[in-house]
This record gives structure tokens, sequence and C-alpha cells, in this order.
């Protein structure tokens, strides 16, 4: 089986959680059939990320997105009344890449397109045996920022992009054989449940890097991510600002180790003592060995959060907030201390600070979880039966 997948992120040397998906699905899919890779990227890629991909996912070509200036009387119509109307992003790619990408789709046998802005942005409708992996729905995400706006003008925004997302949408399975999902509240939101694959947000990690069934006493708390992400940098700003005050009476040597990409930037920006930001770090296994918990303060968006599985897998004690814990099967109170509130989420945090236990067993309860329901082989499974789907649909046969 020949097997083109059109990704948005590098597979190797991104500690995003679209990376980590991109490695997930690319090292299913390449166990499936013979593999090509494309990506449309706003981030450029180093030297060893393009020698890599090439090497191990069969990468072809990195296209560069280009933004529109400014919409035309026209786009904005047809933004408004056209529910085929596919620019919803404001981003395309060339005519070149466009071509390129559609020779390529003819002469595959199933193509795996991650997120609707790329297969939006190369302006096709329709695309035949096609798996669409829209882990974060984008109506959900606006739909969440709306909820934590304060002001009249962003919420109305929010309320006006949700609902044109949710218009295209409703037409996934109309254009696309499949569509993978990662949680599985999200399946209600589509039409047609059998044709909707749930594929959990995952973290590959070498066996040094899993957790070995032992912890240690430990006074500092973590948090990971990447801080170019809205949502992280929410959460962060929330915890800092308002649980932190509450917690240093009652912890006067608390500290918070921040970890991702644009960490050292926001913290430096929040200016609160006791939160320090380290940008992105090579050797996370010495790092999370310092951390008695890893805290998950987001309040907005619409997918998972890796950094979740990542603390599973590592044996980190989570400290979350319901929407953080969204989407992974685990239980408030047994797998990770969950609070919506400043006090209950200070609460959460002061009980693994000063209860080792409690943290030992959060920790052994969550890696259970992730050995049964985030290791590659439940991944593979997932790939392998969308694949599948999309190889023998008939509905969509050709790519417009």
């Amino acid at each position: 089986m020949k097997i083109l997948y059109v990704c948005t992120s590098s597979p190797f040397g991104e500690a995003s959680g679209a990376g980590k998906r991109t490695f997930n699905i690319g090292n299913a899919l390449r166990n499936i059939g013979k593999l090509t890779t494309v990506c449309a990227t706003e981030r450029p890629w180093s030297e060893g990320q393009l020698r890599r991909a090439k090497d191990e996912f069969g990468l072809e070509h990195v296209f560069g997105y280009s933004r529109l200036c400014k919409r035309s009387i026209g786009d904005l119509l047809q933004r408004q009344f056209n529910p085929r109307y596919l620019n919803l992003n404001g981003t395309f790619l060339s005519p070149q890449d466009r071509e390129k990408v559609k020779g390529l789709v003819q002469s595959h046998d199933v193509v795996w397109i991650h997120t609707t802005k790329v297969a939006n942005s190369l302006g096709f409708y329709a695309w035949p045996h096609s798996v669409l992996d829209i882990d974060d729905i984008p109506s959900l995400y606006q739909q969440s920022v709306f909820l934590h706006s304060k002001s009249f003008e962003i919420k109305a925004k929010r309320w006006y992009r949700s609902r044109l997302a949710l218009r295209q949408e409703r037409q996934a399975l109309k254009r696309f054989s499949a569509v993978t999902v990662c949680k599985q509240e999200d399946v209600s939101h589509f039409s047609d449940a059998r044709r909707i694959f749930v594929l959990p947000n995952s973290v590959v990690l070498k066996p040094h890097e899993q957790f070995n069934g032992v912890r240690q006493p430990l006074a500092v708390l973590g948090m990971l991510g990447d801080f170019n992400h809205p949502p992280n940098v929410e959460g962060l700003t929330w915890f800092a600002r308002q649980v932190v005050p509450w917690l240093l009476p009652r912890f006067p040597n608390l500290q918070l180790r921040v970890v991702g990409r644009g960490s050292d930037a926001v913290t430096s920006n929040l200016a609160v003592r006791s939160v320090v930001g380290l940008g992105y770090v090579d050797d996370l296994v010495a790092e999370t060995a310092t951390w008695a918990a890893m805290i998950v303060p987001t309040r907005i968006g619409g997918g998972t959060h890796v950094k979740v599985a990542e603390a599973m897998g590592r044996g980190i004690p989570i400290v979350t907030t319901s929407h953080g814990l969204r989407g992974y099967d685990m239980i408030p109170g047994e797998h990770a201390l969950v609070g919506n509130s400043v006090e209950e989420f200070g609460e959460g945090c002061l009980r693994v600070l000063s209860d080792f236990s409690v943290g030992n067993e959060l920790a052994k309860r969550s890696f259970a979880v992730y050995e049964r329901t985030l290791s590659p082989a439940a991944i593979q499974h997932v790939v392998e039966a969308s694949v599948t789907a999309a190889r023998n649909d008939k509905n969509v046969s050709r790519i417009e």
C-alpha cells in the first residue's frame, strides 16, 4: 500500500503536541505500507530534522504557507454565505505546491491529512481514500476561548469563528473517508460515528525515560509545553498570578520550573519570583526527575494535552484542571488531582508537595493507564483501522 502523509510539524526535535502526534502517526503508517510525507508548515525545519524525516518517513517536500494580507469583498461574502468556502484561516499554498500534492494524492492508495487548515490551504474540497486527523477541533477551541474571554468584542469574534468552523466541520465526512479525533467525547461532534476513530495524543518514550516504579520525595513543581500555544500561556498566567499567591504562605519554598519553547520569555514577562522558565531542555529525564508533580493548569483549547501523557509515561504525579484531563482514561483523585478554582488547584499542589505517598500512588496508577491505552501498540491499532476505512471508501473517487 502506498500512503501519503500530509503533516504540519516535524516529527523530530519538536516538544509540541503536534510534533509528537506527527511522529506517532508517521511511525504507525510506515508499519502499514510505503510512506511518502509532505509537510505544510509556518516553522522552518533544521537540516537534522529534514534529514531524519527523509530517511525515516520518506519526506519529499516541505511547503511554506502564505497569508492573505486582506480579504476581498468577494472573499468576505463567500466566507459568510458559502458553506463550501474553505479558507477560514487565511492561509494558502502556491499553485505549484497544490499541483504537486494533487499528483501525489492521485498516485497513492491512501492519504492522511493532519488538520483541516492544511487541507483547506491546498484548496481541495474532496479528498479520495483519505483520513482527516482533526485532533484539536477548531469550533470547540473557539468556544472554550469564548467562555474565558472578558471582552464583549473578543467574545463576539470567538462566537462568530466557532459558527464558521462548525459549519465546515459538519461537512468533514463529505470531504474525507474517515476522521480521527483525540478523545471519545469528540465522536458525537460528527454525524456518522462508524467513520470516526479515537486516536489519543501520546508520546513514545524510550525504556530509560519511562517510570520504573520508584519515586523520591521532592519539593519542586514543573510544567511542560509549547508556550507559543495560547492555552499554555493562559494556564501558566492563571497559575502564576492567582494560585502562586495562595500557595506561598502555605509553602514558602515553592518553585515552579517551566520547560518548553517560549517558556523563558513568558515567565520573564510574568516576573513571579517562584516561577522559572528554562526554555527548551534537551534532557527531560534529568529535569523531570526533580519534580514532585507536573501541573496542567489549562482552561482553554479543543484537543487534549500531550503533556498529560508525558507525565503518565514518566511517572510524574499530575495536578490539573478538569479541562486538562479531558480525553484520557483517568479518574480524578485516583490517577490525578483535579481542581478548577484557585483553592482546589492549590490544595492539589500542596498535597503532593507535602505528602510523598500521595504522589507516589498517583504515579503508579497513571502509568498503568499509559501502558494500557497510550502504548505504540494501541496507537497502531487505531491507525490501521482508520487506514482500512479510507482505502475501502467508494464515496469520493477523485480529488477536487
